[in-house]
Parts: structure tokens; C-alpha cells; sequence
């Protein structure tokens, strides 16, 4: 029997639980959240990032998720490159910056002004509309996410989804992975016309099955569940409010199973690293992955009509969940410090994971000393 290893042999369901505390200004207060630790060795090309091995890869994947997004931002920025979650993050700031300028122009406004009256027709930045095809929208034109479903991967992959592992060329996207088996980057112009295994190209085509809970009185969109909490007041001015924008992501897809020994081509042309080799993991089967996420956004609506990003002192995430309908499995609580957008990864990983029920609590503190509401969402199958 062949020796093998695949992405995610070692996960836990409460990837939070395993994140040492940071600084806080609360001693209170446990901040979920540690600087990221890229791993050594890591390759880029100047358009994607190139991991030799499967185990670099699941390494710093499981480094990325739940660490400090900003210290991840900061090893993109050193590094040069410019991944899906930056071109994310930067039409976020871009958009926030835009709502901020339209905000500075209504408060300028006397009080009696007409045009107070009417909510301003908001149109995105060129930076936004460059990028919408790699973002999901609110309702009202607001950026929600980016299209990938799993977070913590789009700080690891490109533009176009792409990210070099074990030799072969992975293109992450809302539907699907597809794997360039050898990584022959010639074929890269064919992926988007591939849209099912095709064993000629030597080109694979892994579908992402979504788990939508059934019963449920929120919007949602297509790859997840989704709300929008009631407005409350903004405890030091009675014009504005506060809302939160919550999701919950249950996805499956088959990730590959690697046999341990590399293939090298030439052959005998030297180590993996070797510049003048073409080194692959040869895939000798396939497991299936469960993701699970949460994500909570604050935002701010000044005077009734502008809807800006908050940031508040902390924001937390409580999640409990049921498999198969079985015991409640609780305590995962995640904090994260002076960030309008809180993601937390409860689960990533193999086996797959039936998630047939879970409550989410999130709340924030708005301010250095005022609590927002609970708000609190239950969803079962």
C-alpha cells in the first residue's frame, strides 16, 4: 500500500480554542487572535504563490486562519503579492472611503437643508467596479464578501484563484476547484472553459457543495446564510443607528490525496526545489473537506440616510453547534480587536462534518465602554 497524506490531516472543530490570547486593553477580555508566522520556503512568481510540498501549504493555511488579518496583510504587502483577500480588504477601505467623503459632504449641510431628506444615490469606486466580479453584494450595493467562499484560502490565491501546490496549479472559485494535474501553466487560458473533469487535458474539476439550513426567516445568498440584524441606537447620538451583517458558510468539496514520493521530469534532474526540474506529488485519491465559517460586519448609518463601516473596541462571536442532530457542542468563542469585519473558522478540514444545527451571538463594543445588543441567530436542518 502506497504511504499517502492529504491536506488536513490534523484539524480540530474548534480551530479557535487553539489561539493563544493577544494583548488586550481589557484584562477582561481574551482576544482571539495571534500574528501570523509565515512558513519558510514559500515561492512566488510574481503572480502566484507556489507551495512544493502539501504540508507548507496546509502549515500555513492553518497559520492564517483566525490570526490577526493585519499582520496577513502585512506579509502580502512584503512579499509582493497581491492576493484575492488584499484586493478584498482595499475595495473595502476604498468603498468605506467614498461613504466617509459622501458623509463629510452631508454633514456640511445646514440643518434644514432639503437635500437631508433624500438618501444620496451611492455609486461604487472605479477600484470596486474594476473587482466586482470577485465580490458578493448586499442588497444595496454594499460589498458583503469575496466570492470564494473559504476566507482563510483567499489570502493564499491570486486574482484569478490561483495558487501552485505539491507541483500542480489549484484555480479556487464560488463553485468549484479545478487542478491543473503537473501544473503545466500553458493550460492556465483553459480553465475558464473547463467546467468538468476533462482526464485528456489532465485537467480535474471539483464541484463545492453548499449546506443551506432550511429554516430560516433571513436572506441568504447563494453559498451561505446570511442576515442583517434590526437597527439599534447609537447610545451617544439618538440620529444614528447600528446593525450588524452576519453570515454562517457550510461548504464540502473533495481536496487530493497525495502519495509522499515526488516525480521529478526530467528524470534524475535533481532535488524538488531543483530549477531545472518539473516536480508534482503524484494524486492517488481524494477525501472530502468540510468549512465552516462565521462572519459578523458592524456598521453605522449616520443620520438615517449614509451606511458606514464601525470599529469597534472588540466585537465577539459565540457559536454552538449540533452534528447530526446530536449534543450541543459549545464555548467557541471568538474576539476580535478594533476590526469592523470578525471572521471565525470553527471547523476546516476531514472529515466531512454533517453540521445539522447552530446558534450564533454576536455582539460589540461600540465604544470603549458601550455594549451593542445581543443579537442572536438559530438555524437548524
Amino acid at each position: 500500500m502506497k504511504a499517502a497524506f492529504f491536506i488536513g490531516l490534523v484539524t480540530s472543530l474548534s480551530q479557535c480554542s487553539e489561539v493563544q490570547p493577544a494583548t488586550s486593553p481589557d484584562p477582561g477580555i481574551v482576544i482571539s487572535e495571534k500574528q501570523f508566522q509565515p512558513q519558510k520556503d514559500i515561492d512566488f512568481t510574481g503572480d502566484y504563490l507556489v507551495f512544493r510540498t502539501p504540508q507548507l501549504f496546509e502549515q500555513t493555511l492553518n497559520s492564517i486562519r483566525n490570526a490577526d488579518p493585519r499582520s496577513v496583510r502585512s506579509w502580502s504587502d512584503q512579499l509582493g503579492f497581491v492576493s484575492m483577500r488584499v484586493i478584498y480588504e482595499k475595495a473595502l477601505e476604498e468603498q468605506e472611503k467614498k461613504l466617509n467623503e459622501l458623509l463629510a459632504q452631508y454633514q456640511a449641510y445646514s440643518p434644514n437643508d432639503a437635500r437631508l431628506d433624500v438618501a444620496p444615490i451611492f455609486e461604487q469606486p472605479a477600484f470596486v467596479k474594476e473587482n466586482k466580479d470577485l465580490l458578493i453584494f448586499r442588497e444595496k450595493g454594499m460589498i458583503a464578501r469575496p466570492k470564494v467562499p473559504n476566507y482563510a484560502i483567499t489570502a493564499l490565491i491570486n486574482k484569478n484563484g490561483l495558487v501552485k501546490v505539491a507541483g500542480h496549479l489549484f484555480q479556487y472559485n464560488e463553485d468549484n476547484i479545478k487542478i491543473i494535474v503537473g501544473g503545466d501553466q500553458s493550460k492556465i487560458e483553459l480553465l475558464p472553459v473547463t467546467n468538468e473533469t476533462n482526464k485528456k487535458l489532465n485537467i480535474i474539476v471539483n464541484p463545492i457543495t453548499r449546506k443551506f439550513p432550511a429554516e430560516s426567516s433571513n436572506g441568504r445568498y447563494n453559498y451561505s446564510w446570511s442576515a442583517k440584524s434590526k437597527m439599534f441606537l447609537d447610545p451617544t447620538s439618538a440620529s444614528n443607528q447600528f446593525y450588524y451583517n452576519t453570515d454562517v458558510s457550510i461548504i464540502s468539496t473533495n481536496v487530493p490525496v497525495y502519495d509522499t514520493t515526488p516525480v521529478c521530469e526530467p528524470a534524475g534532474c535533481g532535488e524538488v526545489r531543483a530549477m531545472d526540474c518539473t516536480c508534482y506529488f503524484p494524486i492517488i485519491g481524494y477525501v472530502t473537506f468540510t468549512t465552516f465559517e462565521s462572519h459578523m460586519e458592524v456598521r453605522k448609518v449616520w443620520l438615517g440616510l449614509i451606511d458606514t463601516a464601525h470599529q469597534p473596541s472588540y466585537s465577539t462571536i459565540t457559536v454552538d453547534y449540533k452534528i447530526d442532530n446530536g449534543a450541543w457542542s459549545n464555548d467557541h468563542t471568538y474576539t476580535s480587536l478594533n476590526l469592523s469585519n470578525t471572521y471565525i473558522t470553527l471547523y476546516d478540514g476531514s472529515p466531512y462534518v454533517n453540521f445539522s444545527c447552530g446558534n450564533h451571538d454576536f455582539y460589540a463594543h461600540l465604544y470603549s465602554s458601550i455594549t451593542s445588543p445581543t443579537v442572536n441567530h438559530l438555524w437548524c436542518d
